[in-house]
C-alpha cells in the first residue's frame, strides 16, 4: 500500500495524469471544434448552395413566363389582331380558338381600350364579353407594358374551379396601342415546376408574390385558397417564424435564411422571378442537412480514444525519461546533504545538452570541487597538527632550558653573595690577612672553578638559546604554512560558493521560467491548466534546488567560520611566537652580558690571585684590591638578578607559547573530526 502511495505522489503519475487530462481536454476540444468546424461547414454548404438552388428554379420559371410572353407578342403582331379595320371579331375569336388548340392556353382574347375582352371560348362560343378595365394586368398593358395576374383560383364555369394565370401584352400599331391581347393558362404548370424541384430527400421548392400569397406550392391547397403566409405569421403562432422569413424574402435579393415550422427548423434559399413579383424559395430541414454529423461523431470519437491512447502511452515514456534523471538527482543531493560525496551522477545523464545535462554536471563538479577541498583541509589539518606539536614540544625544551639557566643564576648569585662577604670579612680582618692567605687562595680558586663552570653553563644556555631561537623560526615557518593552508582553504570555499551562487541563479531562472509559462498557461485558459500545473511542478522542483544549495551554502559557511578561527588563533600565534622569538633574543643578549660578567669576575679573581700573592705589598693594596672585589662582586650581582629575570620572562613566554601550541593542536583536531564527517 505504501509502495502504492509513492508511485501516486511521485512526479512521473503526475506527470502522467497532468498529460493525460490535458490530452483528454485537448481531444475534447479539437473533437468539439471538428463537429461544429463540420456542422458548420455543411451549414455553410447549404446556406451557400440553397440561394443558388432557388435562382435556378427561378430563371426556369422565368424562362416559362418569358416563353409565353414571347408567344404573345408574336401573336399580337399578326395581321387578324392588328387590323383595326376588320371588325369581325367573330371570326377573329375562331382564328384564336384554332391557336389556343396547339398551346398551353385555357384562352386568348381581344380587349379594346373600354376594357371590354373578347375570349376565344367565352365571345366565341356563347358571345360573352368580359369586363377587364379593373384589372391591373390590362392597365399595365395600356401603358405598354407586359401585365401578368398571379395565380387565383378560376370563376369561370369551364375551368370547374380550377387556378388560373393571366398573361397581357399591349397591341400596338405604328407605335400607337391599340388594344390588348390577354390570354388565361392553367396555373397547374408552376405547381408541376415546383413540385420537380427537390433538395436533398425531403426539400422542396414553392413560390410566392411580393405580399407573401402562395403563388406554387407542392401543397395545392396554399394555392388554391391563396394562403398569405406573412399575415397568418401576424396572428398564428405556428407560422410566426415562417412569416418572418417570407417577409425578408419579398424584399426582392437573392439569399438564405431559416425559419422553425412545428418544432422543425427549416433552411431557405430564396430569389426572385426576372419580370414578375415572384419569389422562388428552396426550403430543406436541418436534421436532413446535418444527417451525417452523428457518424461523424461516432468516427471522432473513436479517433479520440485511439489518439489518447497513444498519447498517454507518449506520455509515460516522456514522463519516465523525465522523472529518471531528477529522481538520479534527488538522491545525489539527499547524499550531499548528508555528507556524502563519493558518488558521481551517471555519464548518461551528464551527457545530455538540455538543463538537465547541466545540473548533473553541476552536481559533478560540486562533488569534484568538495572530494578536492576536503582532501586539502585534511592535510592541511594534518600538518597544522603536527607543528602544534613540534611548537608544543620545542617550548617545553625551552622552558626547561630556561628554568635551568634561571636555577644556575640561583647558584651564581649565591656564591657572589658569599664571595662579597668573604671580601667584607677581609676588609674588616686586615689583621688576618697573614693567616687567611691561604683561606682567601683557596676561595679564590673555587670561585674560580665556579667562574669556569658558570662560563660553561652560560655557553651551554646560549646554545640552547640559539636552538630556541631556530625552533622558534621553525614553528613561525610552520605557521605561515597553515596560514597558507588556511587561505587555500578560503579560496576553495569562495570557489564551491560561486558554484552553488551559479546554482541558485540557474534555479531562479528555471522558477522565473516556470512563472513566465504559469502566466502564458493562464492567458490560454482552460486550455493552458495542465500547462500550468506542470510549470508549477518545474517552479517547485527549482525550489526544492535552491533549498539543497542553500544547505550547501550553509555548510560551507560553517566552513569558512571555522577557517576563520583558525586564522585568528594562528594570527594570535604568530604573534606569540614573535614575543617568544623576541625573548629569545632577549635572554640571548643577557646571557652574552652573563658571559661578559663571569669573564670580568674571572679577571678580578685574577687580580685577588694576583693581590694574594703581593699581599706582602701592603695592607693599603689588599684593602684596594678587596674595594674593588667588593664592587666587582655588586656588580656580577645585580648582572645575576637581570639574568634571572629575564630567564623568567622567557619561561613565561614559552609557557604561554606552549598554551598556544596546545589549543592549536585542539582546533586542529577539532577540524580534522569536522572534515572526517564529509565523505569523499
Amino acid at each position: 500500500m505504501s509502495k502504492l502511495k509513492e508511485i501516486f505522489k511521485g512526479l512521473s503519475f503526475k506527470l502522467i495524469l497532468y498529460f493525460s487530462t490535458l490530452l483528454i481536454v485537448v481531444s475534447l476540444i479539437l473533437s468539439t471544434i471538428s463537429y461544429n468546424s463540420a456542422s458548420g461547414a455543411l451549414i455553410d454548404e447549404v446556406e451557400g448552395s440553397l440561394p443558388y438552388k432557388a435562382e435556378d428554379v427561378s430563371n426556369v420559371v422565368a424562362a416559362n413566363i418569358e416563353n409565353n410572353f414571347i408567344f404573345l407578342e408574336g401573336l399580337a403582331q399578326r395581321e387578324f389582331v392588328t387590323d383595326v379595320e376588320n371588325d369581325d371579331m367573330q371570326g377573329k375569336m375562331d382564328t384564336l380558338l384554332q391557336i389556343v388548340m396547339g398551346t398551353d392556353f385555357l384562352r386568348i382574347g381581344i380587349s379594346d381600350l373600354n376594357g371590354n375582352l373578347f375570349l376565344s371560348d367565352s365571345y366565341g362560343l356563347r358571345g360573352e364579353i368580359v369586363d377587364v378595365s379593373s384589372r391591373e394586368y390590362y392597365h399595365e398593358s395600356l401603358k405598354g407594358k407586359r401585365g401578368l395576374m398571379d395565380p387565383t383560383v378560376s370563376v369561370n364555369t369551364d375551368d370547374n374551379g380550377g387556378v388560373i394565370i393571366v398573361y397581357s401584352v399591349p397591341i400596338e400599331v405604328e407605335g400607337e396601342i391599340i388594344g390588348v391581347l390577354v390570354a388565361v393558362g392553367d396555373a397547374t404548370f408552376l405547381n408541376n415546376l415546383v413540385d420537380g424541384i427537390t433538395y436533398g430527400e425531403t426539400g422542396y421548392a414553392y413560390l410566392l408574390n411580393k405580399n407573401g400569397v402562395t403563388v406554387a406550392h407542392p401543397n395545392v391547397t396554399f394555392v388554391r385558397e391563396m394562403f398569405n403566409v406573412i399575415e397568418a405569421g401576424k396572428s398564428d403562432e405556428v407560422y410566426k417564424f415562417v412569416g418572418q422569413a417570407a417577409t425578408k424574402m419579398v424584399k426582392g435579393d437573392t439569399n438564405v435564411t431559416h425559419y422553425t415550422l412545428n418544432g422543425t427548423e427549416m433552411y431557405v434559399g430564396y430569389s426572385p422571378v426576372a419580370n414578375t413579383s415572384w419569389i422562388v424559395g428552396v426550403t430543406v430541414p436541418k436534421d436532413e442537412v446535418l444527417r451525417a454529423l452523428p457518424a461523424l461523431k461516432g468516427r471522432l470519437m473513436l479517433i479520440t480514444i485511439i489518439a489518447l491512447i497513444i498519447g498517454v502511452v507518449l506520455v509515460s515514456v516522456v514522463a519516465r525519461r523525465i522523472t529518471t534523471p531528477i529522481v538520479a538527482a534527488t538522491a545525489q543531493c539527499n547524499r550531499m546533504a548528508s555528507g556524502n560525496f563519493t558518488e558521481f551522477m551517471d555519464e548518461k545523464f551528464t551527457k545530455r545538452s538540455d538543463e538537465i545535462g547541466t545540473l548533473a554536471s553541476g552536481f559533478n563538479e560540486i562533488v569534484t570541487s568538495m572530494q578536492s577541498l576536503t582532501k586539502s583541509i585534511n592535510e592541511k589539518a594534518e600538518q597544522l597538527a603536527a607543528s602544534s606539536e613540534e611548537l608544543t614540544a620545542s617550548s617545553e625544551q625551552a622552558a626547561m632550558a630556561s628554568e635551568h639557566v634561571a636555577n644556575s643564576a640561583g647558584e651564581v648569585a649565591i656564591n657572589t653573595d658569599k664571595q662579597l662577604s668573604e671580601v667584607l670579612n677581609t676588609t674588616a680582618a686586615m689583621e688576618q690577612i697573614t693567616t687567611s692567605i691561604q683561606e682567601v687562595n683557596t676561595n679564590a680558586s673555587f670561585i674560580q672553578q665556579m667562574s669556569q663552570e658558570m662560563q660553561g653553563q652560560a655557553g651551554e644556555g646560549k646554545n640552547n638559546i640559539g636552538l630556541v631561537n631556530a625552533k622558534m623560526k621553525d614553528i613561525n615557518e610552520s605557521s605561515l604554512e597553515v596560514t597558507k593552508g588556511i587561505k587555500q582553504l578560503a579560496e576553495s570555499s569562495d570557489k564551491i560558493r560561486n558554484i552553488t551562487e551559479l546554482i541558485q541563479g540557474i534555479s531562479r531562472q528555471i522558477n522565473l521560467l516556470a512563472l513566465n509559462a504559469a502566466i502564458e498557461a493562464a492567458r490560454a485558459g482552460e486550455a493552458g491548466k495542465g500547462f500550468a500545473v506542470v510549470a508549477d511542478e518545474v517552479r517547485k522542483l527549482a525550489e526544492e534546488s535552491n533549498s539543497a544549495v542553500l544547505n550547501i551554502v550553509s555548510i560551507i559557511q560553517e566552513n569558512r567560520d571555522s577557517v576563520t578561527e583558525v586564522n585568528r588563533i594562528m594570527d594570535g600565534t604568530a604573534e606569540h611566537v614573535k614575543e617568544g622569538m623576541e625573548a629569545v633574543k632577549i635572554a640571548n643578549a643577557s646571557f652574552d652580558e652573563v658571559a661578559e660578567v663571569i669573564r670580568a669576575v674571572s679577571e678580578q679573581i685574577k687580580v685577588v690571585g694576583n693581590s694574594v700573592e703581593q699581599v706582602s705589598n701592603g695592607s693599603q693594596t689588599v684593602s684596594a684590591s678587596a674595594s674593588e672585589v667588593e664592587l666587582s662582586s655588586k656588580e656580577v650581582a645585580g648582572q645575576i638578578q637581570n639574568i634571572s629575570a629575564a630567564t623568567e620572562e622567557q619561561t613565561a613566554s614559552m609557557e604561554e607559547i606552549s598554551a598556544s601550541s596546545q589549543a592549536l593542536a585542539k582546533l586542529a583536531q577539532e577540524l580534522h573530526s569536522l572534515i572526517a564527517e564529509i565523505k569523499v
